[in-house]
């Protein structure tokens, strides 16, 4: 299944092949991983980028570069979606949501990290509000009303 993802950078997926337009380049490259490393949103292709006198470098293999090729022509960059935990490979929850992480440092997986995060996507926490004891206010309706139909009987 393709889908295309646009979270600052565009991305696509590919069945569990994730790709990144790279203006750069004007050509899809594939990436390892995406993730959040504590301070944004960001993707690891360093398996692809190892040796830079390397033919494939970018690619890794003939193949992939064939296939990069015909993403190129195949994909429309014009139509995309903007929910980027489809790109997360193993989501972990931190507190109320799924984040993928780019490595597994635990400096990342702090409350810290959380509001951080938040902020970076443009959203409040999902955490339960305070509950405000109305009871009393209830119970005074209710007898209120109990009162009201016996006076009119």
């Amino acid at each position: 299944m393709l889908e295309v993802i646009k979270h600052n950078e565009l991305y696509c997926k590919l069945d569990f092949q994730i790709f990144i337009w790279d203006s750069g380049w004007d050509f899809w490259r594939p990436i390892t991983k995406v993730g959040w490393n504590g301070f944004e949103i960001t993707y690891d292709d360093s398996k692809y980028k190892k040796n830079i006198f390397d033919p494939w470098y970018g690619f890794g293999s003939s193949e992939m570069k064939e296939l990069c090729k015909k993403l190129n022509d195949f994909i429309d960059k014009e139509n995309f979606t903007s929910n980027i935990e489809k790109l997360f490979d193993y989501p972990e929850f931190l507190y109320d949501r799924k984040i993928g992480f780019l490595d597994s440092c635990s400096n990342i997986k702090t409350k810290d990290s959380w509001k951080k995060y938040l902020k970076y996507i443009g959203q409040s926490s999902k955490t339960l509000r305070k509950f405000i004891d109305n009871r009393k206010t209830r119970r005074l309706l209710k007898r209120k009303i109990i009162k009201e139909k016996k006076n009119e009987n």
